[in-house]
């Protein structure tokens, strides 16, 4: 019984002597950590330098910290506030010959932060080469209550800085273009032209941003000479953008290229025509019907009138993806010019059509009906006029046959004449050969029967 009750005394007497360790282990949750940070060299980085889990009831109060590092890896540019009420650093020490640090702050309240602050920013730089490395150990010189003054139990956590190694990347541009266009026709196709410089085989991310607002995304592989080409349907009107990017390779950095933009519009088509044509009490009513091949898009149609086909007038507008018409009252005469259009707009190709008409006034109708009635006449006394020329014509063809007649009735008179000269000259021979011994009687016979015979008909 003795010796369990020296035991227990001992134990007793031992728990009394490491209690306070044993409080101060159970209270030292508090931790302050350099952070880490992985740097190419040449660049600059602020590693933060934090106070976690501060249990104490008055918080933190006053610091006094040292870090030390490889001056060969990383130097400290500067020591700069973290936090409120940290947001100052009281004194600084810099010693990159050393590879030291030391900074300090404090606060003039009774009450400090709880929890977790940054108290500092370390502002390094990388010096080393590639690969290389150094830890950010910590020291904590004073790490104090505000309310009692006293030192707050805490454990520390090393920071550490790394050199990066670096590949070394060409850099790359990329540009596109577009085929045609800048507008289009819907549903046709489109075509994007590209290069990609330097001239390699990679692939290439084209972007489509839509009329409705959705982004279609294509990848296409370039040629060994780093170009390409893509070609898609244009199936929705309105306004199109489009983007190619090249990623970031192991060799290579990533590029975006130019944006192009392009319209794609329906082709629309306009038909019309004068219908009726009509006039009431000196008002003349006109009639345009017509159609819009539009592929059932809505799309207005604008009638405009002029009077010198240089100046137009908006008559009237509708809005009609098939069949329209138009009634209009002219109360004036002369020649009226009509313009169907379909106005150009951002999803619509325009389209016109142009015709006319003369109107006549009552007067001009009434000598036109005189005019006609005056030719008339004028045909008449036309038809006429070449009735006599016929009849001349007739009468001219008798009388050169009636004086052919005559010049041959005067041949035959002239013939007569002969003859009778002749008979003359046979009568005074008679005589003459009768005063020489011929009887009478017998010349007288043979002249009687000379003449006889010269009037009997000559028979073949």
């Amino acid at each position: 019984m003795k010796v369990h009750r020296h035991i227990i005394l001992f134990l007793i007497f031992f728990a009394f002597l490491v209690s306070p360790q044993l409080q101060a282990l159970g209270t030292a949750s508090t931790v302050i950590k350099v952070g880490s940070a992985s740097l190419t060299k040449g660049s600059t980085a602020n590693i933060p330098v934090r106070v976690e889990n501060i249990q104490s009831d008055g918080g933190l109060g006053a610091y006094d910290i040292e870090v030390s590092f490889n001056p060969s890896v990383v130097n400290v540019l500067d020591v700069v506030g973290g936090d409120s009420p940290f947001n100052t650093v009281t004194a600084k020490s810099i010693d990159n010959s050393a590879g030291k640090v030391r900074f300090n702050h404090f606060i003039a309240t009774t009450q400090g932060p709880t929890g977790s602050i940054t108290i500092a920013y370390l502002k390094i730089k990388a010096v080393g080469s590639a690969g290389s490395s150094t830890a950010l150990t910590i020291t904590v010189h004073s790490l104090v209550d505000a309310k009692t003054g006293e030192e707050i139990p805490r454990t520390t956590q090393n920071g550490y800085v790394t050199i990066k190694v670096t590949k070394t990347k060409t850099k790359t541009s990329l540009r596109i273009e577009l085929v045609g266009g800048p507008e289009f026709t819907l549903n046709t196709s489109v075509m994007i032209r590209g290069q990609l410089s330097p001239q390699i085989t990679a692939n290439i991310d084209v972007k489509v941003k839509w009329p409705s607002g959705k982004t279609t995304s294509k990848t296409i592989k370039t040629s060994n000479d780093g170009s390409f080409t893509y070609n898609f349907t244009a199936s929705e009107a309105g306004t199109y953008y489009v983007t190619a990017y090249f990623y970031e390779t192991d060799k290579y950095y990533g590029s975006t290229s130019n944006t192009i933009t392009f319209k794609v519009k329906v082709k629309v088509k306009v038909q019309a025509n004068l219908k009726t044509f009509s006039t009431i009490e000196n008002n003349t009513i006109i009639n345009i019907t017509g159609n819009v091949i539009s592929n059932g898009v809505e799309t207005p149609v604008r009638l405009y009138l002029s009077f010198d086909n240089k100046t137009w007038t908006l008559y009237k507008e509708k809005t009609t993806s098939d069949n329209f018409d138009f009634n209009i009252t002219i109360p004036i005469y002369g020649t009226i010019y009509f313009k169907i259009e379909i106005p150009n707009t951002q999803t619509i190709t325009g389209a016109e059509k142009y015709f006319s008409v003369y109107i006549k006034s009552p007067k001009e109708i009434e000598l036109e009906v005189k005019l006609s009635e005056a030719r008339k006449t004028i045909s008449q006394l036309n038809a006429q006029l070449e009735e006599a020329r016929q009849e001349i014509t007739t009468l001219n063809s008798n009388l050169k046959e009636t004086e052919k007649r005559i010049h041959t009735l005067e041949s035959q008179i002239q013939n007569l004449k002969e003859n009778l000269d002749s008979l003359n000259n046979e009568l005074n021979s008679t005589r003459i050969i009768m005063t020489i011994g011929i009887p009478t009687s017998f010349i007288i016979a043979i002249a009687i029967s000379y003449i006889a015979f010269r009037k009997l008909p000559k028979t073949i």
